[in-house]
């Protein structure tokens, strides 16, 4: 039996695949979020804030899309059940950071490895070569999507 030799994939074809895994993602997520009994929003804002070791109501506003009044609302649900406290900004005293607790750090990190494992299994049918050029891409495209200046976000 001979093994047949796939073709590269052309520029094109690697965006076309990316879209593709971005929806799959998301959806992945998302049902983490609901069996952790969160929601998309609650999920974003903790992920967030764990990412960053603490987030404002403001950043909050501008990532999610939502009013102050949401973003209260939600910074209450998540203190609530213990995954964040509020504290106030040490270098602005009229800002309140929404911090990670323990709990909340533990959730994300479970949350994430379980993503992490799916992909990490999918890695390993790549050969090393091959997994070498697939970092520098996704460290390619990450870098033109953090430079890149979304229409009216300027």
């Amino acid at each position: 039996m001979t093994t047949r030799k796939e073709s590269a994939p052309t520029p094109g074809e690697l965006a076309e695949l990316t879209r593709e895994l971005v929806p799959k993602v998301q959806t992945f997520l998302a049902a983490s979020a609901r069996a952790a009994e969160l929601s998309q929003t609650e999920f974003w804002a903790l992920a967030r804030a764990v990412r960053t070791g603490g987030v404002t109501g403001i950043e909050l506003r501008q990532l999610l899309g939502l009013t102050s009044s949401s973003v209260t609302e939600l910074a209450d649900r998540l203190e609530r059940r213990g995954f964040i406290e509020r504290r106030r900004s040490s270098s602005d005293r009229r800002l309140t950071i929404l911090a990670p607790t323990p709990p909340g750090k533990e959730l994300i990190a479970e949350l994430a490895a379980d993503v992490m494992a799916k992909v990490a299994k999918a890695a390993e049918r790549v050969p090393d070569r091959d997994r070498a050029r697939l970092r520098r891409y996704v460290r390619d495209v990450g870098r033109a999507l953090d430079e890149a200046k979304v229409h009216g976000c300027e």
